[in-house]
């Protein structure tokens, strides 16, 4: 635990979630300790996960149809199924949540959720806290020790097709702000160009569809040119 702790930025925690014996557990790891609860049984939360994803595929069944936009029970229902996640998973810790930024760790089925948009019926989470993820908290804090990059490059990929065109313009838009872009569009944007840029660039953006794989999430990929990226 000490290590991870001294790893960790000022005013930021791991959230970690864990499922043993159809049980959810969290630890909730700060500069200054670390907490475990048990949550509860798994099948509210496999039931509440469920329903979110119905309604979230509705949403991309319909999503080039205009009337989609407005529509209220929808929406209702997909913010009611957030809350009801929210009451489970992060209510019963909210008293532990002592910081700015939250490290999410899921497990299992815990991979489909968008935690940042769980909603408390008031605001969603990303309205409180920066959330982002990891695979684990050893993982984050093995991230923490390498050393940062000292250059002040930028690497730029995309790899549009016809379902994103816009990925061409969004790379242009970003090498106009980013400092001293190199930017790698459709067959240069290759696995082995990342390998070779990426070590000499602070920044690095890839603009590509990702592939979600909820068999074993680990194995998820965003597209390059010449394969998957995982």
């Amino acid at each position: 635990w000490e290590r991870v702790a001294a790893s960790l930025p000022p005013r930021a925690q791991i959230v970690e979630y864990f499922i043993a014996e159809q049980q959810i557990c969290v630890a909730v790891t700060g500069t200054r300790a670390v907490e475990v609860r048990k949550l509860g049984p798994v099948d509210p939360v496999f039931e509440a996960v469920r329903l979110l994803a119905f309604q979230l595929s509705r949403a991309r069944h319909h999503a080039g149809d205009f009337r989609s936009r407005s529509n209220p029970l929808g929406q209702a229902a997909t913010v009611a199924d957030l809350q009801a996640l929210h009451e489970l998973l992060i209510q019963p810790i909210e008293s532990l949540l002592d910081a700015e930024d939250l490290v999410i760790v899921p497990h299992g089925l815990l991979h489909r959720l968008p935690f940042q948009a769980l909603h408390d019926g008031r605001s969603f989470l990303i309205d409180r806290f920066t959330v982002s993820y990891c695979p684990s908290a050893t993982v984050f804090s093995l991230c923490r020790r390498k050393p940062l990059v000292a250059s002040n490059r930028t690497l730029l990929l995309g790899v549009p097709d016809d379902r994103s065109p816009a990925i061409v313009e969004e790379i242009e838009s970003l090498s106009k702000i980013l400092p001293n872009p190199t930017v790698l569009i459709g067959e240069w944007a290759t696995s082995a160009a990342l390998a070779s840029h990426a070590h000499s660039s602070r920044y690095i953006h890839i603009a590509a569809h990702g592939e979600f794989r909820p068999d074993n999430p680990l194995f998820s990929s965003v597209r390059s040119a010449d394969g998957q990226l995982n």
